[in-house]
């Protein structure tokens, strides 16, 4: 995917692209802060309803759809499933947190 022109230089390209970059993360990161604020929503949720168990189905649910719309898209399936892997784990655990009435 080249999504700048190749008029530029070395340099001037490799700068560019690391702007690309740094724009990217700011919105990897934003999405990021509102999936953790909605973890800790469901996992109020759940304590509000007794509610203690991880649903296994929606944590396979997730995985595929990331597996296969990385495919869709040619992106090697274990760093968007590795990704997506460490991002469950982390809502669970806050989730317990939340459950077990200990602050993060």
């Amino acid at each position: 995917m080249d999504l700048i022109g190749n008029n530029m230089g070395y340099k001037e390209e490799l700068e560019e692209l690391r702007n690309v970059i740094d724009i990217t993360d700011e919105v990897i990161l934003n999405s990021i802060i509102m999936r953790v604020d909605l973890a800790i929503e469901i996992g109020v949720l759940k304590k509000e309803h007794g509610i203690s168990e991880m649903c296994q189905d929606r944590r396979k649910e997730i995985l595929d759809r990331v597996t296969y719309k990385s495919l869709e898209k040619g992106t090697p399936t274990y760093i968007t499933k590795n990704i997506f892997e460490s991002l469950i784990d982390q809502s669970v655990e806050l989730q317990q947190m939340i459950l077990s009435g200990k602050k993060g």
